[in-house]
């Protein structure tokens, strides 16, 4: 039974990072190497139609965004990703749940293989991601703070707890082993059901009319996605989180248009 992504409507953009003018864009070339690997891999597929950007050219500290180049009909398919080049939970019997213990553990593994990994390009990526970007990750100071602006009447009930009752009790993670906890926070943001989906987690979620998106899944063999509408050069490819269509239905309660954590926007 497929899960769909975890959303929050909560927004909690990174404040701290600024971008030298001039410097090199190193995290989205990082991105568009995914794109290229995934496109040269047997069986994978990415439509020439699109780009991989800053939604403010130039400003590192604008969110990426897959945009379309030129027209993408109805039906026409944008990504289809192998899955050779999917990373699955190293446990078959685990039951789905919005936190999968063994993609956490299989994760981890392939970043500290590092370049010697089958999935280099996509462990590089996440490896250089930003640490604090959901709660979880704040110090405590700053989750007392946002549980008290939530006030425990904003879903969801607990937002800073991934880390500490999944990670570290539930799938006995180890405390001191940093690289263990960015593939937990890997797992949380971009994580579809039990597996990570290079390429595909680089669109970004955004419900209502927005949405332009629809994912076909063969499991053990392909990862589709297509359009469901006629998407304008300039325009954004937007994934739905919780209000997919293959989702049939099941949402979080959590997402709203426009509103929702995503691993690119930074936000929670």
């Amino acid at each position: 039974m497929k899960l769909c992504k975890f959303a929050l409507a909560l927004v909690a953009a990174p404040f701290f990072a600024v971008a030298a003018a001039g410097k090199k864009d190193t995290h989205l070339e990082e991105a568009r190497a995914i794109f290229d690997w995934v496109a040269g891999t047997q069986g994978g597929y990415i439509t020439p139609k699109l780009e991989l950007r800053r939604e403010i050219p130039g400003d590192q500290n604008s969110p990426m965004g897959v945009y379309a180049t030129e027209t993408i009909e109805v039906g026409e398919d944008i990504v289809t990703v192998p899955w050779s080049v999917i990373i699955e939970s190293d446990d078959d019997n685990e039951p789905p749940s919005q936190f999968v213990c063994g993609t956490v553990r299989s994760v981890a593994k392939e970043m500290r293989l590092g370049d010697k990994s089958k999935y280099a390009p996509y462990v590089t990526y996440l490896s250089g991601e930003d640490d604090m970007q959901i709660p979880s990750a704040w110090t405590r100071q700053g989750q007392e703070l946002l549980m008290e602006v939530l006030n425990y009447r904003i879903p969801p009930a607990n937002p800073v707890s991934w880390i500490g009752d999944d990670w570290f009790q539930r799938c006995r993670g180890d405390p001191e082993d940093e690289v263990g906890i960015k593939a937990a926070l890997m797992v949380i943001q971009r994580a579809d059901d039990s597996i990570m989906i290079p390429a595909y987690d680089n669109l970004n979620h955004r419900n209502g009319n927005w949405t332009n998106t629809v994912t076909e899944i063969e499991e053990e063999q392909y990862h589709t996605t297509k359009a469901t509408k006629t998407i304008g050069p300039g325009e954004q490819i937007y994934i739905s989180y919780n209000m997919c269509e293959e989702c049939g239905g099941r949402t979080s309660g959590y997402g709203t248009a426009g509103t929702s954590y995503h691993p690119n926007s930074c936000i929670d």
